[in-house]
Formats: C-alpha cells, sequence, structure tokens
C-alpha cells in the first residue's frame, strides 16, 4: 500500500499537510471499485499519480480551505416530498409496527385520503377486518397508530414530526478530500444517480468521479447529519463515512470570481430556487469571507459573455451537466479566469499506463459497465441477421449464429452449404458443437456437384432412382 511518506517526499514539504489528511487505503478501495478490479490489482503507482494529480491540482483551493473539507450549519426544510425511507426508518426502530408502516409509507401528508386508490385497496380492507366500524378515510396516520395500534407516543411523535415540514438542522460541507468525491453518490439513503461507482452498469458516468479528484475546478458539497460504517456494494468496508443525504458538486476558477453549480441530487428538478439559492449563498458567502471580500454581490452570467465558455470539460468525462446558465460571477471588475474542469487525462487504473477512454470520449465504442478500465470497451458492429447492433470483433467466422446460418460443407471446409441449417440440425446433419459443419447426406446432396465429385457411384444411383 502507497505511504503517505512517499508522496510527501515526492511533492514536498508544502504538501505534507494536505496529503496527511487523506485516507489512502480508502482511496485504494474507491479505485479498485470504481476499475471494477480486486484491490491488489491496483498498482502503487497508480495511485501516486492520482494522489501527485490531485494535490498539485488542488493545491490552491486547500489554501483556501485550511483543510481538505470545511464543514457549516446549515438549516433547511425538507423539498423531497417522498418520505418513505424516513417512515420505513423508524419502522426499523419498531419493528412490530414496520408492516404497517410500510403500507402507509407513501403518503405525502399526514392525512390518509387515498383510500379508494389501487394502493390503499388491500390495506382498507385490512383496517375493515381488523377493525370493524373503523372509517380510515379522513383520519391521520398518527391518530391510527395511537388509536388503534397503541403505538408508543415516542413512534408516533416521530411521524408527525416527519409531516410538519420543520427545519432539519445538519452540516454542510465542501470537499475536495478524494474519497469524499469518488464516494458522492453513494449513500445509505437509497438515492442514485449516474456518478454512482457500481458494476454491471454500462450507463454508468463515474469516471467523472475520478476525473473530478484529479482536475483543478472541482469540488463536491454534501449535506449530511449522520455519519458511520458503510458498505460499498458488499465489496470494501469503510469505518467512518458520512451519509450525503444531499449533494451538489461544484467547480471554481482559480481566483474564485466564478463559480459553476451543479443539480442537487437526489431529486434533481424537485428542488425549488429558494432551496437552490440557499446552498449556492453558503459557498459564495464562505468563499467571501475567507478571501476578505466585503461589499460584494454574486450574480447569474450571462449566457454569452467571453469568460462563460470556460465552463466547458477539457475532456469528455463524466456527463454533459455543465452549462453556462448555471454559472454565477462576482459582480464586480475582476478578471474571470477559466474554470479547469477535468483538465487532467486520466490514466487507466488497471496500470496498463494509457489514457482511460472515458464514458463519453469514446466514439464508435460501447462500455460494458464492468468497470472503467479500457478492456471493458467495445466496438459495436450491426448484425445483418440479428438486425441490430451487437458487441463482436467483426469477423462472422467467430459468431457462432452466423456459423450455424452459413455452415460448410464436410468435404471442403471453404465451400458453403446452401442447405437450411435448421433443417440440418433436426435431421443430424448439423455439427451440435462447431454449428458449421454440414454432414452429407445422400437425400439431400446427390444434386450438389461437390457431393457428384466425392462419391459419383451414389450420387449416379441416387439419380437413376
Amino acid at each position: 500500500m502507497l505511504k503517505t511518506k512517499t508522496l510527501i517526499e515526492k511533492l514536498g514539504q508544502e504538501y505534507a499537510p494536505m496529503l496527511k489528511e487523506v485516507n489512502i487505503p480508502d482511496f485504494t478501495k474507491c479505485i479498485a471499485q470504481y476499475a471494477g478490479l480486486d484491490i491488489q490489482d491496483i498498482k502503487d503507482e497508480v495511485i501516486e499519480e492520482y494522489l501527485t494529480k490531485w494535490a498539485t491540482s488542488k493545491k490552491y483551493i486547500y489554501d483556501l480551505f485550511g483543510a481538505i473539507k470545511v464543514d457549516m450549519p446549515i438549516e433547511y426544510k425538507e423539498e423531497d416530498v417522498d418520505y418513505r425511507e424516513a417512515i420505513l426508518e423508524i419502522g426499523r426502530d419498531y419493528p412490530i409496527y414496520y408492516p404497517w408502516l410500510d403500507m402507509f409509507s407513501h403518503l405525502k401528508e399526514n392525512k390518509i385520503s387515498d383510500v379508494g386508490s389501487y394502493r390503499m385497496y388491500e390495506v382498507d380492507n385490512l383496517v375493515k377486518k381488523c377493525f370493524p366500524g373503523y372509517v380510515l378515510a379522513g383520519t391521520t396516520l398518527t391518530h391510527f397508530l395511537r388509536s388503534k395500534l397503541n403505538a408508543p407516543e415516542e413512534l408516533v411523535t416521530k411521524i408527525g414530526r416527519i409531516f410538519e415540514n420543520q427545519a432539519i438542522s445538519a452540516t454542510y460541507t465542501l470537499s475536495i478530500d478524494p474519497v469524499d468525491i469518488m464516494l458522492s453518490s453513494e449513500n445509505p439513503y437509497n438515492w442514485v444517480s449516474c456518478y454512482r461507482l457500481s458494476t454491471e452498469n454500462s450507463e454508468s458516468h463515474a469516471d467523472g468521479c475520478l476525473a473530478g479528484v484529479l482536475d483543478e475546478a472541482t469540488i463536491v458539497t454534501y449535506i449530511w447529519n449522520n455519519e458511520g460504517k458503510f458498505d460499498l456494494y458488499n465489496n470494501y468496508t469503510f469505518k467512518n463515512i458520512r451519509y450525503k443525504k444531499i449533494r451538489m458538486t461544484i467547480a471554481v476558477n482559480k481566483n474564485f470570481t466564478a463559480i459553476h453549480f451543479n443539480t442537487p441530487y437526489p431529486g434533481k428538478a424537485n428542488y425549488s430556487d429558494s432551496f437552490k439559492q440557499l446552498l449556492r449563498v453558503h459557498v459564495e458567502d464562505y468563499i467571501d469571507k475567507k478571501l476578505e471580500r466585503v461589499g460584494l454581490l454574486w450574480r447569474r452570467s450571462e449566457f454569452n459573455s467571453a469568460y462563460n465558455t470556460a465552463y466547458r470539460r477539457h475532456d469528455e468525462y463524466g456527463y454533459g451537466e455543465y452549462s453556462g446558465s448555471n454559472v454565477y460571477v462576482l459582480n464586480a471588475p475582476v478578471n474571470y479566469e477559466e474554470f479547469h474542469i477535468y483538465n487532467e487525462t486520466i490514466t487507466c487504473p488497471c496500470g496498463c499506463k494509457e489514457d482511460y477512454i472515458g464514458t463519453q470520449n469514446c466514439k464508435d465504442m460501447c462500455y460494458s459497465g464492468e468497470g472503467h478500465i479500457n478492456d471493458n470497451f467495445y466496438y459495436e458492429h450491426y448484425c445483418e441477421i440479428q438486425d441490430e447492433y451487437i458487441d463482436c470483433d467483426g469477423d462472422c467466422r467467430n459468431c457462432a449464429i452466423w456459423c450455424r446460418e452459413n455452415p460448410v460443407c464436410e468435404l471442403d471446409i471453404n465451400h458453403y452449404c446452401d442447405r437450411d441449417a435448421y433443417e440440418a440440425e433436426n435431421e443430424g446433419d448439423l455439427d451440435p458443437y462447431r454449428s458449421n459443419i454440414m454432414y452429407c447426406n445422400p437425400d439431400h446432396c446427390a444434386t450438389c456437384p461437390l457431393y457428384k465429385l466425392h462419391h459419383p457411384e451414389e450420387a449416379d444411383l441416387i439419380e437413376e432412382e
């Protein structure tokens, strides 16, 4: 395993405080999961290259923060009206009531008003059987729990608070921690994005996570109020990870005069403008305070302004969520330096020392979803037999389906047989193992010139008959 001391000796003592905050074993686990490789297959020189690029690229942000992540308090109202996970979380603390809470976990308010719906049909019937005469429609969930299920007052109070939409006190973090950036979409709350590190996911754009670790611009921000042990796809365990309830990736330019705010997750379009503004103002105010800026305001930049072209990614890693309309600039006569988003090329994690293709870098290739290494990209070709684009090497002679449709004669493998392959298979004349060798059958082959050449007497006899 790569040692922090090795990196400090390479980069110098000025980087020592920054490097000492990185959990190298955890970062290596992230890279192994991202690459779809066993952790022992991740070479030290790969991790060394990544963390060297990270440190040199983000040193100016570290100098502003004074740490690889900074925490600040935040208070907000929950805007995601899907309370299912919150209700079930309470149910897990009171297992005997879990089945009932599960049945009502779709509610958007503390009022049962959809009794006639398909979702509530069985629930309503169950209530009628258990509590004859009780009218479920119009009552509140808390009243039902208290009056009919004799639920503990503590449980009833917790359920009630979910629907009160009270202000939530939490911590808002700005982070350049490589582990935080790699795990930016990993959480125990069951929300997902295309940046998650799961394999068997051909739609993944998790190369945007690693590109964000290496570049000069990316900072991940997130809201959390819990932390602890975290299991990453049953492959790697982290002793202490902050559980991200909401995350938003941002990008800054080197003089902190412009910030690009990406989409908050989860929920995407479900967040109000006022909530997005709350997140944005926390970032802007923090930077202004650290740089001792007084009396300056931020504004949304004009889409066609000259400095606004700088939001574009230098390499097409990740996902195209960058837009000039999401850039906010300091409303002052200052120099707007460019964003350097994804400006460092990723070296393939497998150790081949080749540049990583990337999920949006490739043109005619597709990502298999089995881990972000070059070996998991393949070319697709149009197959006339299957009438679709398929993963193959383009040589039809290596394709079992094509060979079956184009069998060769046992007498001369350079001669393609015109006989129907399905009919031959049913009659046992087609090799079931090779699927491309057609064995001669006098009943069908008597008129074949090749068969006549090799079996003239049999052919003549059949023709006479």
